[in-house]
């Protein structure tokens, strides 16, 4: 009976010890996932400064998505809802507290304001059409050193005309050799679909930045987000 007592009084201590533990460790996150808010705000806020000189500033848009392995979120910065807009992602760096662009610029991505990744594969599907031809790449997110790369796949294009084209790298193959590469590029991605960011589902704005709710505002990004 005492051995039976001892046991259970054990397995308490284990259980109390285990939730103390999950709770501290969410209390973190939630307190790193904070600290990426305020930075995304400054960054925001300094980024509207430096585009208002010579851009119309109220059609700019952000969010949030969840890109890479981690639970702090990525902020996505459109320049407006034209053909030629696409958008900036940015992440943050914990231990140092700060924003980082990929590959240390103010790359673009996608069109109509919007693009498309896979959750939680570090992957980028970034499309854009133009001139009838269709433009994809596979672009992979890696932490390197001080900085987010990214390593672009093989340019496969898709041309609309009379007779379709193919083209990988810049050389015309056939269908089924497009087809391929395309399944080569995609391999660990064949089950899933990207997930598509449009322009018009973005909440955050100019006026959103700068609102005393600025803070609320990015909490129920992410909770949609996690939704």
């Amino acid at each position: 009976m005492r051995m039976k007592l001892v046991f259970a009084v054990l397995l308490i201590c284990i259980c109390s010890s285990f939730g103390a533990c999950n709770n501290a460790g969410k209390q973190k996150n939630s307190s790193v996932i904070g600290d990426a808010y305020v930075a995304y705000n400054e960054f925001i806020r300094d980024f509207f400064s430096e585009l208002k000189k010579d851009f119309n500033t109220g059609g700019l848009r952000y969010s949030l998505a969840l890109i890479d392995d981690d639970d702090i979120p990525e902020l996505i910065i459109s320049y407006g809802d034209f053909h030629a807009a696409g958008v900036i992602i940015c992440f943050y760096d914990p231990e140092k507290k700060r924003v980082l662009e990929t590959n240390g610029e103010k790359k673009i991505y996608g069109e109509n304001g919007g693009f498309e990744y896979y959750v939680r594969k570090s992957c980028i599907y970034d499309y854009y059409f133009n001139g009838g031809t269709a433009y994809i790449s596979f672009c992979r997110i890696e932490r390197s050193g001080d900085e987010y790369t990214v390593k672009k796949g093989a340019d496969l294009r898709q041309s609309f005309s009379d007779d379709m084209h193919y083209y990988v790298d810049s050389a015309e193959v056939t269908q089924e050799d497009y087809e391929a590469a395309y399944d080569k590029e995609a391999a660990e991605l064949a089950d899933l679909k990207p997930v598509s960011v449009e322009y018009g589902d973005m909440s955050g704005t100019y006026e959103t930045a700068y609102g005393d709710d600025w803070l609320s505002v990015f909490q129920t990004m992410y909770e949609t987000l996690k939704n």
